[in-house]
């Protein structure tokens, strides 16, 4: 995701900055030396910048602070829910899972049949096993393949759908 930092008021040319990752070696920065890069980090990352503040005063002579602050992005992966599952209390297999998607603080699953009809759904925070296999009723569904919309969003991207199958076999 593209993160932009707010210039705010700092833009006074007597301020350099100098940003820098915890990851070594790699800056996914637009620029380290501005005060609102653009970062396109691909895992967690804490970013320090350095704010080096010259004043002048001709009674004082130059005068020189540095601020130092921290800004730390959590990239949240992209998921794929599994193609099926086997709710028979057998303890594998027995829910349908969605690694990735509990990084996401508003999810909405729904869960259909070959003929539309709601089976199932969900709404807020997911754990990425909550269904199954059962009905909004929470009786067993047959075996066979039923269709999902999932929703889910951040701050900075806005809501994704994802759509797609999933198999029961019991």
């Amino acid at each position: 995701p593209d993160i932009y930092f707010d210039s705010g008021v700092y833009t006074d040319t007597t301020h350099s900055f100098f940003w820098f990752p915890d990851n070594i070696g790699v800056t996914w920065l637009t620029s380290d030396k501005i005060i609102n890069p653009t970062a396109k980090p691909s895992l967690n990352t804490l970013f320090t910048v350095n704010d080096t503040i010259r004043i002048f005063n001709s009674a004082f002579s130059d005068q020189i602070c540095i601020l130092t602050d921290t800004v730390s992005i959590m990239v949240l992966p992209e998921f794929n829910p599994s193609l099926g599952f086997t709710p028979n209390a057998d303890g594998a297999f027995d829910t349908w899972v969605l690694p990735g998607i509990e990084g996401y603080a508003e999810v909405d699953v729904q869960i259909f049949n070959r003929w539309g009809g709601l089976v199932w759904e969900h709404s807020g925070a997911y754990q990425g096993n909550e269904w199954d296999g059962t009905n909004t009723k929470g009786k067993s569904v047959p075996s066979g393949t039923y269709f999902y919309i999932i929703k889910y969003s951040d701050r900075d991207s806005g809501t994704k759908t994802l759509t797609g199958h999933v198999t029961i076999l019991r």
